[in-house]
């Protein structure tokens, strides 16, 4: 039996204090597929018809960062920390070599992952994300999302209010330009 999105189980794991929701789908392979979602997005939300087709000839692996969703631990307000906490969750599944997609946020989070190199990233996939640059606008648009309270209009137990904080990126985490939006896959130095 095929396991997709929408019937895999959700696993967990713990690092260094914090309780991380994960699912994986797809067959082994040496090298998993780890997605890095969206600002406010959770596990559930990536489309199940793009996730069962990445996962119809090798492992991906689906999760909920620090304090996002299901994953216990602290929201953070920076990039780095997002990707201190992403590389952890990682490390405590045992790879030491993973491919990344991320999407907007977590494509911010794969180049900076890709950049610090405590994970090898074998291969990157950047979508509707922006490079270095882009962060001012960014900021703006996640403290207007912020200062709209919750992060969807309908109650639902995966989603949390976040606190009203100021984002911090560090425009030194990413490692090259490119288009502000789009796709930018590449393999990593």
């Amino acid at each position: 039996m095929t396991v997709r999105l929408e019937t895999a189980q959700t696993d967990y794991v713990e690092a260094h204090g914090t309780r991380y929701a994960y699912r994986k789908l797809g067959p082994n392979s040496a090298i998993p597929l780890v997605l890095l979602q969206h600002f406010t997005g959770t596990m559930d939300a990536w489309d199940p018809a793009v996730v069962n087709a990445l996962a119809a000839d090798r492992r991906v692996i689906v999760f909920n960062n620090a304090g996002v969703g299901t994953s216990t631990g602290i929201t953070p307000n920076n990039i780095d920390q997002m990707t201190v906490d992403a590389e952890s969750f990682i490390k405590a599944l045992g790879f030491n070599e993973v491919d990344l997609l991320g999407f907007s946020l977590g494509g911010f989070i794969a180049q900076a992952m890709s950049n610090r190199r405590a994970i090898k990233v074998r291969k990157i996939i950047v979508a509707g994300s922006a490079p270095k640059g882009g962060e001012e606008h960014l900021a703006r648009v996640v403290e207007d999302a912020f200062s709209k309270g919750p992060t969807c209009g309908f109650p639902c137990s995966s989603h949390r209010r976040l606190p009203a904080r100021r984002l911090e990126w560090s425009s030194s985490s990413v490692r090259r330009r490119g288009p502000k939006t789009g796709i930018l896959i590449g393999e990593t130095p």
